[in-house]
């Protein structure tokens, strides 16, 4: 059997596995446990099938991507380790990140409202914290693994505040742990109500990015050419679209990421926290709700031999 054959992308949500899947499955396991992490990596189906899903079954990607996956956690416990659970769920409350109700040819559609940011009450870490769990977040849909997830960045209030509190540096480090690490395809990432003074920022974040994913980042200056990618049906009149805020803004699916779940234990958001100094393992666990279930996500991080 080609191991790194297509399979079926389909429309459908339907988590079930079959044969061939089952068989990437086991196949993508043993490459795992062939393989040197600095971390003990995940290998349960939920989590593995993730990365398969969005490598269309290619073992070779998945493998690479899940390598990335924990290459990028290691390189960045400072930062996942920098806020406490107190200023995180004062960051989701900023209603920075909003979902649409409706998909837009399969992928999810996620809302960036820059107006809702407000830094001198929510440091940039805050709202790296906030994208980079967002992210996570839809990549447990079993339809937004096979067909990814396109970005809006509604810059309406952008303003010399916020360039005072943006770091270069940092935004490197989130766009790169979001694109090379997170299991999920990125589709189009589109720019409206750019202002001149945002066009420096986002000439160095082109730069940041590799020339497939530039290739795919739209910046319009209205909202009808928005439309030529999003079709208005399912995005809101502010955005010139055909519905209502509550119609078209999926406000059960922001809340359930805001208020229930996800949660840390008390070391994982412990600035003094260092597992390179501990003898002994630390489970970081996160609880997610993929829309129907809760499922116990837990990556133990151990020190090297």
């Amino acid at each position: 059997m080609n191991t790194n054959k297509k399979f079926n992308n389909s429309e459908s949500d339907d988590a079930t596995l079959d044969s061939d899947f089952i068989f990437l499955l086991s196949e993508l396991r043993k490459r795992v446990a062939a393989s040197t992490f600095k971390l003990r990596p995940r290998i349960d189906d939920a989590f593995l099938s993730k990365f398969l899903r969005a490598r269309d079954g290619n073992l070779d990607k998945a493998l690479k991507s899940l390598r990335n996956y924990y290459t990028n956690v290691w390189n960045n416990l400072d930062f996942l380790t920098g806020v406490t659970s107190a200023e995180f769920e004062t960051a989701l409350n900023s209603k920075f990140v909003y979902y649409l109700k409706h998909r837009s040819n399969g992928q999810r559609v996620c809302l960036v409202s820059i107006r809702m940011w407000k830094p001198t009450e929510v440091p940039l870490l805050q709202i790296q914290h906030i994208a980079l769990f967002a992210a996570e977040f839809v990549a447990m849909e079993t339809l937004t693994q096979r067909n990814g997830a396109s970005i809006i960045f509604d810059c309406k209030g952008f303003s010399f505040t916020h360039i005072r509190h943006l770091n270069t540096t940092e935004l490197h480090r989130v766009i790169h742990f979001i694109l090379s690490g997170v299991p999920i395809k990125v589709g189009e990432i589109h720019f409206i109500n750019t202002l001149r003074i945002m066009w420096p920022l986002l000439k160095i974040c082109m730069r940041m990015l590799k020339e497939k994913i530039r290739r795919r980042v739209k910046i319009h200056y209205s909202l009808e050419n928005l439309h030529n990618y999003i079709d208005p049906s399912i995005l809101p009149k502010f955005l010139g679209g055909e519905l209502e805020e509550t119609e078209a803004i999926d406000q059960e699916l922001v809340d359930t990421f805001v208020k229930k779940n996800i949660k840390y234990d008390g070391n994982a958001y412990n600035p003094h926290f260092n597992p390179l100094k501990m003898n002994c393992s630390h489970v970081l666990n996160i609880y997610v709700t993929d829309l129907w279930k809760f499922r116990r996500l837990s990556t133990t991080i151990f020190q090297d031999d």
